[in-house]
């Protein structure tokens, strides 16, 4: 080919080219340049609704032209692809603010609130992407504890106190997007709606209904607000229990008896051994948690095991109380014949319910006198009960007690007590 001929080819592929780019000669389209862009989240971990921070490095510099934000600097900006994306959502506002303005090197620091939503409430790894707008973009993650939710004490009686405690739960803090209410529940029963601190712990005091049953197991539940996602664990009422003291000894002999788990202030309408009446009088009342205690005189009954029946406020609890013999038993007080006086009456200085005895000596027209406090232990003058003679015996409330051997009735106030 001659030399001509090649530069008229030439010639031609260049006129084509010309005519078919109208003429014009077009600079390489622009692509977003390599960049090796990372975000960091502090802290590692958090609980949905706390406020974490984010940063970025590598994202597109100012020197890169298209970039809004001041002299330029490119953004994240929350429209189109651009944005901060936690667990597959875009995140908007309250939780961000947009725009978020990177620095002329790419560089970037935002606070955000993790959101409360079915993905951040069921815990675990979460992963943040963040996509600037000429579409560089770095993934972040951090991790949100697994919920828990305990009660203290998690057994106890009707109008008892309980802690409910939980961690993991949505933080509160003071941005717009405030606390997230938590509705706990007993046994389906509203109690009331608490929300947990600024690293998602939660403390409530609540008390146990007093209408639950006796016994039972009820659950305790915690629902997150608008989730519908629930926490539950379950609270025990134990069953109601009578405890005698002694539990065994002859006929005649006082046992202390004492009740828990029973409904609250409710009077006990009954005690019975085998059947036989033997409340004491005035009867006992429950307090606020269903406990009393009293005394009891066990009637006349041959030896053998005895059915002691208590029922309080429509709950009754069957014991029991062995009758022994009686010639088997050694008791300071009947065999004494004159006993020392705090030993005699140990039965009503022992409950503190004795203030005074007086004793009137016919012959010598003389009064003696026992008093149990310390500040009279020299000063008393009556030192022995001695049997068949008369006792003013003064005491603070009613009481039936065993003296010289015998159940006696006292009443608050004097009582005249042949020995």
């Amino acid at each position: 080919m001659s030399c001509l001929t090649r530069y008229g080819l030439v010639f031609v592929l260049v006129a084509a080219f010309l005519i078919a780019t109208g003429g014009a000669v077009h600079s390489a389209p622009h692509l977003a340049p390599n960049l090796a862009a990372a975000v960091a989240v502090s802290p590692a971990v958090a609980v949905p609704n706390q406020q974490i921070f984010l940063s970025g490095s590598g994202f597109t510099p100012a020197t890169v032209a298209g970039g809004n934000g001041p002299a330029g600097v490119h953004q994240i900006t929350g429209l189109g692809s651009s944005g901060i994306i936690v667990s597959g959502s875009l995140l908007t506002a309250p939780h961000v603010n947009y725009p978020v303005d990177l620095d002329s090197n790419g560089n970037w620091g935002v606070s955000v609130v993790v959101p409360v939503n079915e993905h951040t409430l069921s815990g675990g790894f979460q992963q943040i992407k963040i996509i600037d707008d000429n579409g560089v973009e770095a993934i972040g993650s951090y991790t949100l504890p697994t919920r828990t939710f305990s009660l203290n004490p998690s057994t106890s009686p009707r109008n008892s106190v309980l802690t409910v405690i939980g961690t993991g739960f949505p933080a509160s803090n003071g941005l717009g997007t405030g606390e997230t209410p938590i509705l706990i529940e007993y046994a389906g029963n509203a109690i009331g709606h608490f929300s947990a601190d600024a690293n998602g712990n939660l403390s409530a005091i609540v008390t146990v209904p007093v209408n639950a049953a006796i016994p039972s197991t009820n659950v305790v539940k915690a629902t997150i607000s608008g989730s519908g996602q629930t926490n539950s664990v379950t609270h025990g009422i134990p069953g109601a229990m009578i405890t005698l003291s002694p539990d065994s000894g002859p006929a005649g002999s006082v046992a202390a008896i004492s009740g828990t788990g029973f409904p609250g202030f409710v009077p006990v309408s009954a005690i019975n051994a085998d059947g036989v009446s033997v409340m004491p009088l005035p009867g006992p009342n429950t307090n606020s948690l269903g406990e009393f205690s009293s005394t009891i005189i066990i009637p006349d009954f041959p030896v053998g095991s005895r059915a002691i029946l208590t029922t309080a406020g429509g709950v009754s609890v069957v014991s029991s109380f062995k009758v022994t013999d009686a010639s088997a038993m050694s008791f300071t007080t009947a065999l004494t014949t004159n006993p020392g006086v705090s030993i005699a009456l140990e039965d009503v200085t022992n409950g503190d319910n004795l203030l005074r005895v007086w004793s009137f000596n016919n012959a010598t027209k003389e009064w003696f006198f026992f008093d149990p406090r310390p500040a009279f232990t020299t000063a008393n003058t009556l030192t022995e009960m001695v049997s068949d003679q008369p006792y003013w015996i003064i005491v603070v409330g009613n009481q039936t007690a065993i003296l010289n051997g015998k159940p006696r009735s006292l009443y608050a106030g004097w009582n005249l007590v042949p020995w």
